[in-house]
């Protein structure tokens, strides 16, 4: 667990400080202030919708993206591929499987 939190006041709140009391923090730590939530909705909707349309031609999104990859950029260590992709090195190295 994070062992400190950012308040609105600026400065550095600890868990403990927030669950001794939380009325003080009111209107802090709400989700939809949060402006990754909002980029985290939209790429989960994204992976839906092309998970979708590549699945009728037998890819995966990870698959996909591998793909991609290595058109843009020829070969690459797993490594590699697995920054740029954005996806865990063990992922990618076993492809959509």
């Amino acid at each position: 667990m994070l062992e400190i939190l950012c308040n609105p006041g600026g400065g550095v709140t600890t868990w403990r400080q927030y669950l001794e009391d939380p009325e003080q923090f009111e209107g802090a730590f709400r989700l939809f202030d949060f402006p990754m939530h909002y980029f985290a909705a939209i790429q989960k909707r994204n992976q839906v919708n092309l998970g979708r349309k590549l699945e009728m031609i037998g890819l995966t999104p990870l698959d996909w993206r591998i793909l991609a990859a290595l058109r843009e950029n020829g070969s690459m260590a797993i490594n590699d591929l697995a920054e740029i992709t954005v996806f865990d090195r063990f992922k990618v190295s076993r492809g959509g499987q």
